[in-house]
């Protein structure tokens, strides 16, 4: 699968990352920092990790970034993926054809 992140989203993520996970953050996995299933595919986390826990089997590339994802997140995560840098608010979106899927992805770093 591909995902398409523009120069100014790449910009944003955390320098000599190259592996991250696209995740929800509704409390459904060990990354969300939510606790409410009321946000249930409203909320996205790119997450900078090295250790790809086994149920993100799902691979997004872009150019030399790999990006996994899990079965259940891509119930939320459909047609042509992209990441841009929103600039008024100076957040990551994440989008698809149908429109903006979360105004602000949240990045979070995990040392490993």
């Amino acid at each position: 699968m591909i995902i398409h992140l523009t120069k100014e989203a790449q910009e944003m993520l955390p320098k000599g990352r190259k592996t991250f996970i696209l995740t929800t953050n509704d409390g459904s996995n060990i990354f969300s920092s939510s606790e409410g299933c009321c946000m249930i595919g409203d909320r996205f986390l790119l997450v900078a990790t090295n250790n790809i826990p086994s149920t993100y089997t799902e691979k997004f590339t872009h150019g030399n970034l790999t990006i996994y994802s899990s079965p259940y997140d891509l119930n939320f995560l459909s047609g042509n993926l992209k990441i841009v840098k929103n600039h008024s608010t100076g957040f990551l979106n994440l989008q698809n054809e149908s429109g903006r899927l979360d105004d602000n992805l949240e990045i979070k770093i995990i040392e490993n």
